[in-house]
């Protein structure tokens, strides 16, 4: 056998070897990759755990830009709810709330300082806080009541039901006056002083008055 010959058989092994050789999987694939196809958004955390676990949320409209950042945390789907919650906000300036199946969110309170310099006189502002107010709305049998209407006499802002007669509604710190209604049934009007989140359940009445005959 010639040199040739051997040069050739060496080259054939070598071609051979290379074709065997394992696809790399996914299991070597880096982790920080694996972590960047998956990421979401708080809210689409939020989103999996109100279609999974039946988590209803409760926020104002002001939270959007802070619920649509990037979700940096452990995998939720294998935590508890009150885990799984801790872990999407526990970063953010966002509170919650758990009562029942709803999570009741709201911005941490914030302090505003508005410095204006006389010589070296300080003045320091701090912005007004809001609480958030939430109960049902039942009649005198305990049953829901269905887009009843909560309004604030006070602040000229409302809100109605849902389909479990839950409400949840963010007002100022101080004192309200609300009057719960809904058709059919005799008006309320309480006033609360809100110094924190609170809790409230109203139950009305049926109207006792009887309508006019033309």
């Amino acid at each position: 056998m010639n040199k040739s010959t051997v040069m050739k058989g060496k080259e054939i092994i070598f071609a051979l070897s290379i074709l065997t050789l394992p696809a790399p999987t996914l299991a070597g694939t880096p982790k920080m990759m694996v972590e960047a196809q998956t990421s979401t958004t708080i809210r689409q955390q939020m989103d999996w755990l109100h279609r999974i676990r039946k988590i209803n949320f409760v926020y104002d409209s002001l939270l959007d830009g802070e619920l649509n950042i990037k979700y940096h945390g452990p995998d939720i789907q294998h935590l508890s709810v009150k885990k799984a919650l801790k872990a999407l906000f526990e970063k953010t300036h966002i509170l919650y709330n758990i009562n029942a199946n709803y999570v009741i969110l709201k911005r941490k309170p914030v302090q505003q300082i508005s410095t204006s310099y006389t010589n070296i006189n300080h003045k320091v502002q701090q912005v007004q806080r809001r609480h958030t107010l939430s109960g049902y709305v039942r009649d005198e049998s305990g049953e829901s009541l269905i887009n009843a209407t909560i309004y604030d006499l006070t602040d000229g802002i409302g809100t109605t039901t849902n389909e479990y007669g839950f409400f949840s509604l963010t007002l100022p710190e101080g004192e309200h006056q609300l009057r719960f209604s809904y058709v059919g049934y005799a008006d309320k009007v309480e006033k609360l002083n809100l110094s924190k989140d609170m809790h409230h359940n109203m139950a009305l009445r049926v109207d006792g008055k009887l309508p006019e005959v033309v």
